[in-house]
Formats: C-alpha cells, sequence, structure tokens
C-alpha cells in the first residue's frame, strides 16, 4: 500500500526519444544515470535513440550487447533504436524485429552523431525493406549544406537561420513522397515548424509525428539571447508563430506523441562555437530548459502528455514496447504511475480541463 494522499496519480509516461549516450559518451550519461532521471520525473519507460558511439547501426551481436547493458541497470522500460544507413540496409529487416528493438531511425540531416542518409535512393532502399514505422530526423542535408554561410560565429540566433524551416518541410514532404511510393508508414521527429503541421495534416495515413517541450516553450529569437548555445537544439528552436503552429497540431490531433529529445552534454560543449557545437540540452536541464519556462506551460506539457497517453492517436505509442498494458491507468493493466506533488493540483486541474475540451 502506498499513501497518495493530496497527490495526483498519472499514468506512467513513455517517453519516445531518449538519448542516453551510452555507449561511448558515458561522461555525459549512460543508461543506468538517464534511467534513473527518467523514473525521477515520471517517466516508466523510455525509447533510446542510435546516436552514440559507435553507432548502433551494426550487427545483431553489436545491438545485442546494449540491450545486455540496459537489463538490471535501467530503472524503466526501455527499447532501442537502430540506425538505418547505406551499409545496414540489408540486416534491417532482422533488425528491426530483434527483441528490445523499437525500430529504425534514420537522419535524413546530420546532427549529433555519424548517421546520415540524405540521398532519396539511398532512403529509398531502406523504405524497401522495412515491415515496421520508421522514426526519421527530417532536415534537407542538401539545403543545409547551401545555407552554411548563413551561420555566424558567436551568435546563436543564426542557427534557425541556417537550418531554417524550409530545410524541415522539404525533408519532410521527401518522406512522406516516399512512404506513398513504397507503401510504408513514417513518424516523423521532433517537428518544428507551423507548415509541417499543415502539411501532415492530409498525410496522416502514412505518418505520425511528435512534438518536444522545447520547441512548444520556447521562441526565438529571445531563447537565444537569454541562453545563448544553451537553447540550440536540432532542429533549432524557432519563432513564436510555430510554436503556436505546434499547439494547434496538438489541438487538433495532428501531433501524435511528445517526446522529450533528452540529449545531455556537459556546458563545457554546450558553449563551443558553432562549427564544434554540441546540440542538445545541457546536462542538468530538463526538456526544453525548464529553468526557461514558465510553470503553467510546464503544466500544460505534462498534461498532453497525459491526454496523448491515454486516448487518441498517442495511445497507439504503447503497443511498440511491451504491448497495450502500458502508458495506461485502468483494472488489470501494467499499472505504471507517477505522483504529482500537491502545490500543482489547481493549476493542473484546470489547464486538464482545458484539454480535454479541445
Amino acid at each position: 500500500m502506498i499513501d497518495c494522499k493530496g497527490l495526483h496519480i498519472l499514468p506512467g509516461v513513455i517517453d519516445t526519444q531518449v538519448h542516453f549516450r551510452e555507449p561511448g559518451q558515458t561522461h555525459k550519461e549512460d543508461l543506468e544515470t538517464g534511467s534513473r532521471s527518467a523514473v525521477m520525473g515520471g517517466v516508466t519507460a523510455v525509447f533510446e535513440m542510435p546516436n552514440t558511439d559507435p553507432a548502433d547501426r551494426h550487427a545483431k551481436q553489436t545491438f545485442t550487447d546494449k540491450v545486455k547493458r540496459g537489463r538490471h541497470r535501467m530503472h524503466c522500460d526501455f527499447a532501442f533504436f537502430i540506425g538505418g544507413t547505406r551499409d545496414n540496409v540489408q540486416d534491417l529487416p532482422e533488425l528491426e524485429r530483434a527483441p528490445g528493438c523499437a525500430g529504425v531511425k534514420v537522419f535524413i540531416g546530420s546532427s549529433t552523431g555519424a548517421l546520415l542518409v540524405e540521398d532519396d535512393e539511398s532512403l529509398r532502399r531502406i523504405f524497401q525493406v522495412i515491415r515496421r514505422r520508421a522514426a526519421f530526423h527530417a532536415e534537407d542535408e542538401y539545403r543545409l549544406n547551401d545555407r552554411k554561410h548563413l551561420r555566424i560565429e558567436g551568435d546563436p540566433r543564426s542557427h534557425p537561420v541556417w537550418r531554417d524551416e524550409t530545410a524541415a518541410l522539404m525533408a519532410t514532404q521527401r518522406l512522406v513522397k516516399l512512404a506513398h511510393e513504397t507503401g510504408k508508414r513514417i513518424h516523423v521527429l521532433h517537428i518544428s515548424t507551423k507548415q509541417e503541421i499543415e502539411f501532415l495534416r492530409d498525410h496522416k495515413d502514412v505518418a505520425s509525428c511528435e512534438a518536444t517541450p522545447h520547441h512548444l516553450t520556447l521562441a526565438a529569437p529571445e531563447c537565444y539571447e537569454r541562453l545563448g548555445t544553451r537553447a540550440q537544439m536540432n532542429p533549432p528552436v524557432r519563432s513564436a508563430d510555430h510554436r503556436d503552429g505546434i499547439w494547434r497540431g496538438i489541438e487538433q490531433g495532428i501531433i501524435d506523441v511528445l517526446g522529450s529529445d533528452h540529449a545531455p552534454h556537459t556546458l563545457e560543449e554546450k558553449a563551443q562555437d558553432l562549427s564544434g557545437l554540441a546540440v542538445g540540452h545541457d546536462r542538468g536541464a530538463d526538456a526544453g530548459a525548464a529553468d526557461a519556462r514558465p510553470r503553467q506551460r510546464r503544466a500544460v506539457v505534462a498534461c498532453a502528455l497525459c491526454r496523448s497517453h491515454q486516448r487518441g492517436p498517442g495511445a497507439a505509442v504503447q503497443h511498440r514496447l511491451q504491448g497495450p498494458d502500458r502508458g495506461r491507468l485502468r483494472r488489470g493493466l501494467h499499472g505504471g504511475r507517477s505522483q504529482a506533488q500537491r502545490d500543482h493540483h489547481q493549476q493542473m486541474g484546470g489547464l486538464a480541463r482545458r484539454l480535454d475540451a479541445l
């Protein structure tokens, strides 16, 4: 018996995008410490990404080793994405079905790590062999390369100018076209533009998508002026009209899930200039830099997470982990849960009613 008097009982959150940095970068975090932080925040299951060092893209034996690292060390349920590349296309049908695999993750725009598949021919080869819905970092690499001259060293405000909204939209459009051509399904990670929301509204037959707290709560240029390089993410935090467009995507049911994109770096790494910048959250900051987020916005994100897991399109995400008994509070189910402190009671209650009315 657990005394939860005065607390809100919430379903355990399934975080569909985290980067725990093991193997290769454990000075930032590892599977044990990352999962410990997750459960302290009410997250009871995570999908961990493959851009480690070395990247999770090789033989089944390498992937199996990572799963073994997680067993009896991680404090929550977990599954790992396998990185899709030109070199492992023939192995993906087996790897995506391996025990502990959340599916295939592909970067079509360069970011942290060595995984990149930027051309349609190689992407089509991956689409043709996979059977499960694959997840994508969607920024058009060709446009990013063409616009590198727009980066201004020492000025983080230039980050969303270089990696602009057109680069994100172009990549998402290419992925949807390939999905239709091959009869496959895609999951577009960390949507950052209002244009992608408008485009994906008409392509939910093949595309699900994710929003992140930093794209829902921060806005350029203010976040870069106040936080500097600590606010730099890929894809970038953009202007307030994009933030508001993503909120409309939640209201209209276009966004299927919220994921943290938890990606720790040290403060020293985050302080580098653009050419060597570590993109993601600095160690000690939660998703979207909570210190920069109004308390009310944090509560909205929490309520939206509960809503997306309990019903609607986002509820399907629990099937990707360990079956349909996760992520909900109902008699007879697994019962992963978290408790919220009492001082959020009035605020969260009102916001929950607001979201339920959408």
